[in-house]
């Protein structure tokens, strides 16, 4: 998706929030992206407490409410 296209269809605030937010990239799938790893991620997240924890190879996350 672009924002360009937001723009175009007059939905500039939109287009202004994720500009802000920085999800062009993200929107874009510009970038480097790495879809193994963002299924493993999502694959072994766990709630716990008031935060989530993931591993991916061999690496814990540990993501908080201020994240």
């Amino acid at each position: 998706m672009s924002l360009d296209w937001l723009k175009l269809e007059e939905l500039l605030d939109v287009a202004e929030s994720l500009e802000f937010q920085g999800l062009e990239k993200f929107l874009g799938l510009t970038g480097n992206i790495y879809p193994d790893l963002t299924k493993f991620f999502f694959t072994n997240l766990k709630v716990k407490g008031d935060r989530f924890e993931s591993r991916v190879k061999g690496v814990i996350m540990d993501i908080t409410p201020e994240v």
